[in-house]
């Protein structure tokens, strides 16, 4: 098993607004190994000039050298976009993909309800890399 596929193992509430910390600290890790690092976004808006005022972002995952991951492990753009019907009822979520760069940290924070940083799930997944 290798590294990103150790720390990207399901851990407690890596959702319900976590998801974007989560998906911030693993491309973090990803990007300090060298790995090609892409935010992924299902949300309301309709073009990217309209995702950065006022959004409703229903999921964020991380796409790692091509591999998609959210809080419940690998999972497909299409399993993101899936969250936003279950959980949303939005049958055709926009889907993003961004840069991870402070830009992206400052939207994810401003526009999800999260209450566990992405600096608390980095330092868990570095523990959990060793």
């Amino acid at each position: 098993m290798n590294w990103l596929q150790k720390i990207s193992f399901p851990m407690e509430d890596r959702d319900s607004g976590n998801c974007g910390m989560y998906a911030i600290a693993l491309g973090k890790i990803a990007q300090e190994q060298g790995k090609k690092v892409v935010i992924i976004l299902a949300a309301d808006a309709e073009e990217t000039t309209s995702l950065w005022n006022d959004p409703r972002i229903y999921h964020v995952g991380v796409e790692i050298d091509g591999v998609v991951y959210d809080g419940s492990g690998v999972t497909s753009e299409q399993g993101i976009a899936r969250f936003a019907y279950d959980i949303y009822g939005d049958p055709s979520p926009h889907m993003f993909y961004l840069e991870l760069d402070e830009a992206t940290i400052t939207l994810i924070r401003r526009e999800t309800n999260w209450d566990t940083s992405w600096e608390q799930y980095y330092d868990q997944m570095k523990q959990d890399e060793t």
